[in-house]
């Protein structure tokens, strides 16, 4: 089967408006030239829409057929190269996600990627893409998702932070214990207000981890912010954080 065949059963497979990279073709290196130019062709004949840079759909034709793929389906693109998760949804999309905040469209896209920030601008999409402190990798997504809320703890807890510390902890509760060795080396790499918040939150929960990694980041002569009071985390002075 050539090149052009392959693309266009490949094509002729899929829903319209559910977009593809050009990745998902998966071909070899050597047919880059035949693809681009099948591609084109089909683009030209109105068989496929070029939604952004590398990434296509079948566009519609029908009156309740859509004509591009949703925001969720255009980000689902962006988080994965090769075969690779290479981002994640962060922001306010992932506290809603994760039951801290009510969901709510108003959220701004803001994905997670290692070495990349700025604006995604497709349409009258903008997502903001804003650098992930560790290399990304689909096995750390729950362990960087909890380690976000951590960081973004004070926004998060407004007048009820016993609460939020209450579900922070259930989320964490769930991680295994491989996980929860991960949280506290991954958690290095983050800014030291967040190392001692969560180095805090593993003393106050009794968690048999070795904190080390943790207390070499927080500076003795520092202190950090805590939205939590101490007698809400009594451990709280030990890592240097106030009210």
């Amino acid at each position: 089967m050539s090149v052009t065949q392959y693309i266009a059963q490949y094509v002729d497979a899929l829903a319209p408006g559910v977009p593809f990279a050009y990745a998902d073709l998966r071909l070899g290196l050597h047919q880059g030239g035949a693809a681009a130019k099948a591609l084109e062709r089909l683009v030209a004949r109105n068989e496929l829409k070029r939604i952004a840079k590398g990434i296509y759909c079948v566009p519609g034709r029908g009156a309740f057929q859509p004509s591009g793929p949703t925001d969720e389906q255009y980000v689902e693109t962006l988080l994965r190269k090769n075969d690779k998760q290479v981002a994640y949804v962060t922001g306010m999309r992932l506290m809603a996600k994760l039951g801290f905040v009510e969901a709510s469209d108003s959220y701004p896209w803001v994905l997670a990627m290692y070495r990349r920030r700025g604006p995604i601008i497709h349409a009258r999409l903008t997502i903001q893409a804003v650098s992930s402190w560790v290399p990304i990798d689909e096995s750390k997504i729950p362990v960087l998702e909890l380690l976000d809320a951590v960081k973004m703890f004070s926004k998060l807890a407004g007048q009820q932070p016993k609460q939020c510390m209450q579900h922070l902890f259930e989320l964490c509760a769930e991680l295994s214990d491989d996980q929860r060795f991960l949280l506290v080396e991954t958690a290095s790499h983050y800014p030291a207000s967040t190392c001692a918040f969560l180095g805090a939150l593993i003393s106050y929960w009794n968690w048999e981890l070795d904190l080390t990694p943790l207390k070499a980041r927080v500076n003795p002569t520092s202190r950090y912010r805590c939205a939590l009071s101490h007698s809400a985390l009594p451990t709280s002075a030990e890592w240097r954080l106030f009210n």
